[in-house]
């Protein structure tokens, strides 16, 4: 009988639970059902590569949002002019 061998991994978690080998993966599957499906209505969505580029671009894109402020607020200022 060989060894049984056991062997502590590293694994991030999702909210459903699905273990991911890279916190980038985890947050890749969270971003992208925020943004639920995006395309034409074709098997292929749009969706996997958007997160991607959203993550991609978190640095530039985080200081834009927090410019505008709490959805609401940007929403009033918007609807005001």
């Amino acid at each position: 009988m060989a060894p049984l061998q056991i062997v502590a991994v590293e694994a991030w978690r999702d909210s459903a639970g699905t273990l991911h080998s890279s916190k980038e993966a985890a947050l890749t599957v969270e971003v992208e059902k925020a943004l639920g499906r995006i395309g034409n209505g074709g098997s292929e969505s749009m969706t996997p590569g958007l997160a991607r580029k959203i993550i991609d671009n978190r640095d530039v894109l985080l200081p834009l949002f927090d410019a505008f402020g709490p959805i609401e607020r940007a929403v009033a200022e918007c609807s005001s002019t």
